[in-house]
């Protein structure tokens, strides 16, 4: 018995002829064997776990063929088996993947059937279903808050920026937003579940001071999860006339003060336009309220030559008077004041330069002086001798 074995299919002839010892032959004798191709083989599919959205699917089919058809096999993945994308044969031989590991991506939740299939060079095919489950990831909601503590009446941000998913739903995530979890607004006996806004990021704010439950509702095109979270609303500045509107103390007492400073203010400037002709408004003022004001006095005194007398009449000399000390100002003259003086000049100086104003006095006349009877002795006296 001879082995042989042919590495193609079909008919194929077989020649013997029979020797003897003295070689003679029977002839040839001429025979027909018929080679039948062996089709592939693929080891049975295990179950795949299911896959979230978006992950990576990684699997490897094995197969087999006689050692003559394995260099020539070609495996393929047709990953739908419905349509028929190349146009040749049937829908459940396309190539989508070719080779024997399948790497791909599936984006949206489902069941996704693929085939694998492999064909030798004579064109025989063998193919295995397996199906890949792919579930859907619920988002994560997350709240992120502009303010801490905001104000009343003070207007703040809510996003939702901080919420996941998966890279495919994430752009398409949709953000609800019930604003006070304590109020059934919607009527459907769940305070909170209603819509008071939709969007990611919202700006909102609250009038009234205090704690307000908030809860963002974040949903993809299957599932949705919730983040809750709480608003401590802090009192609100009320303005100038906050303590009519309940302020604290402290604020209240505040605002009183700078009233009464606004209105010490409003009286010196009243006064000041009034020409000053009744003095300090503090000496006014200030006896009210129980205070008592010391007279500052001037950063400069006026020049010398204010209080010289007119070139054209010239007096004797005076010695210079002492500052004059008052508890007042002098009443301004009727032709108003000095060149270059100032009211507060005036207040504190005029009294002396009024003084240096005067006329000069003329000096009175020597008296007579009376002889002393007991004056030195002249020189006739002086040569009597009282001598005894």
């Amino acid at each position: 018995m001879v082995p042989v074995s042919w590495s193609s299919k079909g008919q194929h002839v077989i020649v013997m002829q029979v020797f003897d010892d003295d070689d003679e032959t029977t002839g040839t004798i001429s025979a027909f064997v018929q080679v039948v191709n062996v089709a592939p083989t693929i080891e049975a599919f295990e179950e795949p776990l299911p896959l979230w959205e978006d992950a990576q699917a990684l699997y490897t089919a094995e197969f087999s063929d006689t050692s003559s058809d394995v260099e020539s096999l070609v495996a393929c993945w047709d990953l739908d088996p419905f349509i028929n994308l190349d146009q040749e044969g049937s829908s459940d031989d396309d190539c989508d993947v070719t080779g024997a590991t399948l790497d791909y991506v599936w984006s949206d939740a489902g069941t996704y059937p693929a085939i694998f299939h492999v064909t030798d060079d004579d064109g025989e095919r063998t193919a295995q279903i397996v199906n890949f489950t792919v579930r859907n990831r619920a988002p994560v909601a997350d709240i992120w808050v502009s303010t801490v503590g905001p104000k009343a009446g003070e207007m703040f941000g809510l996003s939702g920026n901080l919420s996941t998913d998966t890279p495919t739903d994430q752009p398409n995530l949709v953000y609800r937003w019930d604003l006070d979890t304590s109020v059934d607004s919607d009527g459907d006996t769940d305070p909170a579940n209603d819509i008071d806004e939709i969007g990611m990021e919202i700006w909102v704010e609250f009038d009234k001071p205090g704690e307000r439950g908030i809860r963002l509702m974040v949903s993809d095109e299957i599932d949705s999860s919730h983040k809750d979270f709480t608003v401590v609303v802090m009192e609100g500045d009320g303005g100038l006339f906050s303590f009519f509107g309940g302020g604290s103390m402290v604020s209240t007492i505040v605002i009183i003060l700078g009233l009464v400073l606004v209105g010490l203010l409003g009286i010196l400037a009243w006064t000041s336009i009034r020409g000053g002709d009744e003095g300090d408004p503090w000496d006014q003022v200030a006896p009210t309220m129980g205070m008592e004001v010391e007279q500052e006095a001037p950063m400069a005194a006026p020049p010398s030559d204010m209080f010289a007398a007119p070139a054209a009449e010239p007096v004797a000399e005076v010695p210079a008077a002492a500052p004059v000390e008052s508890s007042g100002s002098p009443p301004i003259p009727a032709e108003g004041l000095p060149p270059g003086w100032t009211e507060e000049q005036w207040s504190y100086y005029g009294a002396q330069w009024l003084a240096q104003q005067a006329p000069a006095q003329p000096e009175p006349a020597p008296a007579p002086t009376p002889e002393n009877p007991f004056s030195t002795p002249s020189s006739a006296e002086d040569d009597l001798d009282l001598d005894f």
